[in-house]
């Protein structure tokens, strides 16, 4: 016997005369009305402006009447999107002047944000995810699947649109970091000969090999990921190299145990690494990629930064640098098999086994199926294209729990060939010191503050031209402009395009590139053939704002670089004013740069002023160096939270993904004696699995033999077993419990209480929800057809009656009416 659908065409009246479906909200709108409910749980959220508000599920309807009442926050959207059954079941009217407000199914909701208003708030970060009251609960199967469907589809939205976006924050970075990338990773090309390199990562595997490296490391050039740095140094072993490509600024907080061997480790990052982090190193460093954004002839010689990953960069630095024989570790590219992402000791792994996550799935060297994130997917992709590109160079893997990947091949590290390598760390960090000595780098910044000075203005001229047009584009704006001044208009700004394009053609692309999310409002949906002069004139205001818009940005940032660089000039020189350089770090949250200052003004003198701002910048540091980065910690959290975890089992039964279980069985299993939401998790994943297995007796004793609370979900799987197993005495211990969930099992425990031949007690069960639902046109059916069968006939026929007064046309009922009037049934 199966379990009835889950979402039914029954509607209630609550005691505040409001209609809803029993089935999906249950009895949540009995004891208070809707307006109160929301209030309490979705009004201060759904009054943040300038937000995409995705809302998992309408609550019967209710929830979106609730938001088409309010006043709409300034510049939001809402978009409902409900699961099929129950979205037929609905008619939302959403009113003209509410365009904001949207309702979709799964099946649409892809294509509705990929549209272009939502791809600024997506690239913007600007959007939160709600769940109605119905979907926040754990008892609808149908809500956590589609909760965790909608999730991927915006994550992966996210992540595609912050590619095209995501040049802002380079761009900062790369301006912040302009006086500290003043010498090339290129001039370490060919220093490498005959040499193995090993590029040391923070993933799990990192924790099976670190005792060979630190055993072999005078046989190694060892690259070690900026996270990690710390780590080995920790463990005996000192990386020659370190290398950061991340532009966000929590990498500073994950990163900072590199700062510790600033003066025992080469620094090499990308010209877009964390500002914060680069800006406070204390030793030597080397750049890759273009340190100008508007110059890209300078650093064309330079090695690139390859992503999206820094295993991605490091592996592209050894190979320019000429290394023959690579080696990896830690880079898995995919969770450890009991669930961890990164080596012991991180971050990550101090919050826990992350098992909530629901991403890609991969192949491991060891021929078994591992979990990834489509990020490290792409960036296994990636490294194997690289690696074809370089067919001398020799690249493998010393994890066997890694990613698969091609042209990488695995083996163990105990049977890898090394020989002596004289280089050490100390030796190549004097090759360094030699080369950035202070003499050049003040040349350096001196050569780099003219060719911002030029930019800076460059920027501003086009920020006047583009306002020119703006005027001219105003002047013509009146719907009754005369045609010849349309035509004056249009002449003038194509002459202020030319001179742009020709006079400034590298800036221009550079404003366009930077300025994506602005130009991006001038892309229209029209096609050609519906353009009339307003709308040109309209596209024309968009772009030549955007482009003013981008400009001024832009001439405003260079304003800052440039008193960024004065500042830097002025740390070189022996009597610099410690206030002046207090106030530059302080805005650009660097004050660990006090101990570079400190190191070049090493026999200074300083007054009680002076020291007082000193010993200042050393405790701010010292502060940031141990502020934890809690919206980092939050994000890592949550994807393990009990919830996200529930909603994968969900996910992975639904597919039926009997390893991907198993991998939750496993790592919940150590954590179920001491976890009472791992205990549950447990034995809902493993009674699941084994049901999948069809080892139903054994998932069902699994079941009997947890001692927590059972919920409507585990009793829904205990009452699904106990019917497969024909155990009709446990089906309807079961069916007692669960109807208190919910009214919709009714009809089933009184199915079940007449297969048992309690036929009172199955007919009042059917009478009493009856009394409730009087629409539930099946519900009727099988109570005529039950009175058929114990011979009830007046009964049966009042049932059918009953039936037909809801539905009609419900020919099942006319028929047994017929034959109760024909006399095939009688009293």
């Amino acid at each position: 016997m199966q379990i009835e659908t889950e979402i039914l065409n029954i509607f209630a009246i609550s005691a505040f005369d409001e209609y809803y479906l029993p089935s999906i909200n249950r009895s949540m709108f009995e004891k208070l009305d809707s307006k109160s409910l929301f209030d309490k749980h979705f009004k201060q959220n759904f009054q943040q402006e300038d937000t995409l508000h995705f809302i998992i599920g309408l609550d019967s309807g209710l929830l979106a009447n609730y938001v088409l009442s309010m006043p709409l926050a300034k510049g939001s959207q809402y978009l409902f999107v409900e699961i099929d059954e129950a979205l037929a079941l609905l008619n939302i009217d959403i009113p003209p002047e509410k365009s904001q407000v949207a309702v979709c199914r799964a099946a649409e909701f892809e294509e509705m944000i990929n549209d272009n208003r939502s791809s600024v708030f997506l690239a913007k970060r600007q959007y939160a995810i709600h769940r109605s009251l119905a979907a926040s609960g754990d008892y609808l199967p149908q809500y956590a699947l589609l909760a965790t469907h909608i999730e991927k589809i915006i994550n992966d939205a996210v992540y595609q649109e912050s590619i095209g976006f995501s040049q802002k924050v380079f761009f900062r970075e790369q301006l912040r970091n302009i006086c500290e990338n003043h010498t090339q990773a290129s001039v370490l090309m060919g220093a490498f000969d005959n040499m193995t390199a090993i590029i040391v990562a923070g993933g799990p595997s990192l924790d099976e090999t670190i005792d060979w490296i630190k055993d072999n490391q005078s046989r190694l050039i060892i690259f070690a990921v900026s996270r990690v740095a710390g780590k080995l140094y920790n463990a005996g072993i000192t990386p020659h190299i370190i290398v950061s490509v991340d532009p966000e600024d929590f990498s500073f907080e994950v990163n900072r145990g590199m700062l510790e061997l600033a003066d025992k480790s080469l620094f090499i990052n990308s010209y877009h690494v964390s500002s914060r982090l680069l800006s406070q190193w204390q030793g030597h460093s080397l750049y890759m990629g273009s340190r100008l954004p508007w110059s890209q002839t300078v650093d064309r010689h330079n090695i690139q930064t390859m992503g999206p990953t820094v295993t991605n960069s490091s592996l592209h630095l050894a190979i320019k640098l000429g290394f023959k024989q690579i080696l990896l570790t830690g880079s898995d590219f995919c969770f450890s098999p009991t669930g961890y992402t990164h080596a012991k000791g991180s971050l990550e792994t101090s919050l826990g086994p992350n098992l909530g996550f629901i991403g890609e799935w991969v192949k491991t060297y060891a021929g078994h199926s591992a979990e990834t994130v489509v990020q490290l997917k792409m960036a296994s992709e990636s490294l194997a294209l690289d690696v074809e590109n370089h067919p001398d160079v020799s690249v493998i893997n010393l994890s066997k729990n890694a990613t698969e990947i091609d042209n990488i091949p695995y083996r163990c590290h105990h049977d890898i060939a090394l020989t002596e390598c004289d280089l050490t760390p100390e030796a190549l960090l004097s090759q360094a010191i030699k080369i950035g000595s202070l003499e050049k780098v003040a040349a350096d910044y001196e050569n780099v503050l003219a060719q911002t000075i030029d930019a800076n203005n460059i920027f501003k001229q086009i920020a006047d031209k583009t306002n020119e047009a703006l005027l001219l584009l105003e002047s013509v704006s009146s719907i009754d402009a005369e045609l010849n001044d349309i035509t004056h208009v249009t002449n003038s700004l194509e002459a202020i395009e030319s001179y742009i394009n020709t006079t400034y053609a590298d800036f221009a692309k550079l404003i366009k590139f930077y300025g994506y999310l602005e130009f991006s409002t001038f892309l229209t949906t029209k096609k050609t053939e519906d353009w009339d002069q307003k709308h040109l004139l309209d596209m024309s205001s968009s772009y030549y704002l955007a482009f003013n818009t981008t400009a001024a940005d832009l001439s405003v940032q260079t304003t800052n670089t440039i008193t960024r660089i004065n500042s830097r000039l002025e740390e070189l020189r022996g009597n610099s004013a410690i206030n002046l350089l207090a106030k530059q770090w302080r805005e650009d949250s660097q004050p660990g740069r006090v101990f570079i200052w400190l190191k070049i003004n090493a026999l200074a003198h300083f007054d009680t002023s002076a020291l007082s701002i000193i010993s200042d910048l050393k405790a701010e540091y010292k502060d940031q160096f141990e502020r934890k980065p809690t919206v980092y910690i939050d994000v890592v959290k949550n994807q393990s939270s009990p919830r996200k975890i529930l909603e994968k089992i969900l996910h992975l039964v639904q597919i039926k993904h009997l390893e991907g279980l198993q991998y939750i069985v496993n790592n919940l299993m150590s954590l179920a004696e001491s976890d009472s939401d791992a205990d549950y998790l447990y034995h809902l994943a493993y009674s699941n699995l084994l049901l999948l297995q069809n080892q139903h007796l054994a998932a069902l004793k699994l079941l009997q033999a947890y001692k927590g609370s059972h919920d409507e979900l585990m009793l829904k799987l205990l009452l699904k077993l106990a019917l497969v197993l024909l155990e009709l005495d446990l089906a309807s211990q079961t069916l007692e419990k669960i109807i208190n969930y919910s009214d919709q099992y009714m009809p089933q425990y009184a199915h079940v209480l007449r297969l048992q031949g309690q036929f009172n007690l199955a007919l009042n069960v059917y009478l009493d929800y009856l009394d409730k639902y009087p629409a539930d046109v099946a519900t009727w059916l099988k109570l005529g057809i039950f009175m058929v069968d114990v011979n009830q006939i007046n009964a049966a026929e009042t049932a059918f009656m009953s039936a037909l007064n809801t539905d009609p046309e419900n020919h099942v009922a006319q028929d047994y009416l017929d034959k109760i009037k024909l006399g095939f049934y009688k009293n």
